[in-house]
């Protein structure tokens, strides 16, 4: 078999040198890499590649975004890393055509094997979270899904924004409307306070944890 191509985006540049390192462990050759989104959509669109190793949380945007922007075909060919590991999470990916998903600081063996797989055209999930995604997958009604409206919503409580009059003005919509979201939102994840509505949503892989650092402060 050929030598392995693969590309890295991610926007640490140690950690896109720990994983260009990784790789080529693995007996990769890295023959790009780019540090946003923007830049890792103009950069997996353009190259010949056999995996590429995609962050999920960019400064700007989301890594997810990125690869729902890709063909099918070179979806598949992508490991999702992410430090914040989540089953529901992952499973929106499997789901949108990724090739696996994996916390970045798993062992260099299990990432090698996970990138030859990927590369194989296997689909690959983090050990850690393989049993709970494989029930997301087959049972999706278990799991709390949220609206585009109380996603807006959780993502402004999650960056700091803490009154509903502040998100009302921030969404362009009634303060009542806001305390509706916040109400459903309490209820399908079981809680009665927005700490704990943010801890439960971290916890599911419904924020980025950069957004929710300063808001659980």
């Amino acid at each position: 078999m050929n030598q392995m191509r693969a590309v890295v985006v991610d926007d640490h540049p140690l950690m896109r040198f720990a994983l260009k390192v990784k790789l080529q462990s693995c007996g990769a050759e890295v023959i790009a890499s780019a540090a946003t989104v923007a830049q890792g959509t103009e950069l997996l669109s353009r190259e010949d590649y056999d995996v590429a190793i995609v962050d999920l949380s960019l400064p700007d945007g989301s890594g997810r975004d990125l690869i729902g922007s890709l063909s099918r075909g070179k979806r598949e060919k992508v490991l999702a890393v992410t430090a914040q590991p989540a089953a529901r999470q992952a499973a929106e990916l499997i789901s949108l055509g990724c090739g696996g998903y994996v916390s970045k600081n798993v062992d260099t063996v299990t990432f090698c094997d996970f990138t030859q797989r990927v590369r194989a055209g296997e689909r690959v999930i983090d050990p850690g979270l393989a049993s709970d995604v494989l029930g997301r997958l087959t049972n999706p009604g278990r799991y709390p899904s949220l609206t585009e409206r109380e996603d807006a919503v959780l993502q402004a409580i999650a960056g700091g924004v803490t009154k509903n009059r502040d998100i009302a003005e921030l969404l362009c919509c009634a303060e009542s409307t806001v305390r509706t979201h916040v109400d459903r939102m309490y209820t399908k994840f079981g809680v009665n306070d927005r700490a704990m509505l943010l801890i439960a949503a971290l916890h599911e892989g419904f924020l980025h944890h950069r957004s929710t650092v300063a808001a659980l402060a």
